[in-house]
């Protein structure tokens, strides 16, 4: 497999649910469902809400994750993500939950739902339609219904614009005019560098991929990168059918460097990302410099990924583009549909009959 070449592949071929043109389209379609956001109406009782808990299960989860990183620095209110069935005690009155579910279907969703109603909160739901649709209707509660059509994680523009402006609008992080005009050069970037055109020997995602190619990823994030390293594992994963695992810093300063010494072969098996922040801790920014040396000491294959932004938003709409098209390039290596996902499908067909 390692002799596949990414620039003379047909990639038709093995992208048969066509994931490519939802990476390829996303900074258009982030813009797009921004905009669409903006027509949709907001409770004016919801700007009360002193917690906000964000619900959501595997790529519709991945807007929460992102955002809580994004309005860490600036929101005044507590904001959770709860990825299983129950909320915490302390949701009440006052609190939003605001529910993703691509599907609408997603089980441990639905029921965070419901007891969102039942404890009195403020509601919201974003998705395609489905359970969480009808519940919203029944309950009178605001729904954004979309009809993006694509797998969860592909949807991603959609859930995180959507995300992000209703978050703007309620205060709680700033999006400036400004920001969104860069979204557009932030394209220009990645059809000059990124794209299946653009020849491996000048494409630093299908280098990365080649990397990683029989490697497990270990993705390493910090600042407003935390969630981003989250969705490169979950890509990993159900893109490229592979094995990978994320750490935080500098949490992982506290444990993760002492497991390194076993087993022995970690050094041949793993490749780390470290995902390097502009927007962190200047204390974060010399713990990433060292531990990329560290782990280079011993061996391990390293690769400290930097992106040029001017803004929060741009660093993370950019590290997400990348690792999209990483994830896919190493899906096409490894020979495999980058959007099937069928033994979740079967084990959700299992559960369904327990």
């Amino acid at each position: 497999m390692a002799d596949i070449s990414l620039d003379a592949i047909d990639f038709r071929n093995v992208d048969e649910g066509a994931m490519y043109q939802h990476i390829e389209g996303f900074f258009t379609n982030f813009l797009i469902w921004w905009k669409l956001s903006n027509s949709f109406p907001l409770p004016s009782h919801f700007v009360k809400a002193n917690k906000i808990v964000i619900s959501g299960m595997g790529g519709s989860a991945q807007a929460g994750t992102i955002a809580k990183d994004l309005l860490f620095g600036e929101a005044k209110v507590t904001v959770e993500l709860v990825r299983d069935y129950h909320l915490p005690a302390y949701v009440d009155r006052n609190t939003l939950v605001i529910a993703i579910s691509y599907s609408g279907t997603t089980e441990e969703t639905l029921n965070t739902f419901i007891e969102a109603y039942s404890k009195g909160a403020m509601l919201l739901g974003i998705g395609t339609g489905g359970q969480m649709a009808a519940l919203a209707r029944k309950y009178k509660v605001p729904y954004f219904e979309h009809d993006y059509e694509a797998q969860p994680r592909a949807a991603l523009h959609v859930h995180l614009a959507s995300m992000l402006n209703f978050m703007s609008r309620l205060g709680h992080v700033t999006i400036s005019n400004e920001m969104l005009g860069r979204v557009n050069e932030l394209e220009t970037y990645m059809r000059a560098h990124w794209v299946e055109t653009i020849p491996e020997g000048n494409n630093e995602a299908k280098q990365l991929a080649r990397k990683m190619l029989n490697h497990v990823p270990v993705v390493i994030g910090d600042g407003v990168l935390c969630g981003v390293a989250g969705r490169y594992k979950s890509h990993f994963n159900e893109n490229a059918k592979s094995m990978a695992y994320y750490e935080l810093l500098p949490e992982m300063n506290h444990n993760a460097l002492v497991g390194s010494e076993r087993p022995v072969k970690s050094p041949e098996w793993l490749h780390l990302l470290l995902l390097d922040s502009k927007y962190t801790d200047e204390q974060n920014k010399t713990r990433m410099v060292l531990t990329e040396q560290l782990f280079k000491d011993r061996k391990f294959k390293v690769t400290r990924q930097q992106f040029s932004s001017s803004s929060p938003l741009e660093e993370v709409l950019l590290a997400v583009s990348f690792g999209d098209y990483v994830s896919y390039y190493l899906a096409l290596l490894n020979q495999v549909d980058p959007t099937a996902v069928n033994v979740i499908a079967q084990f959700k067909s299992k559960l369904s009959h327990e």
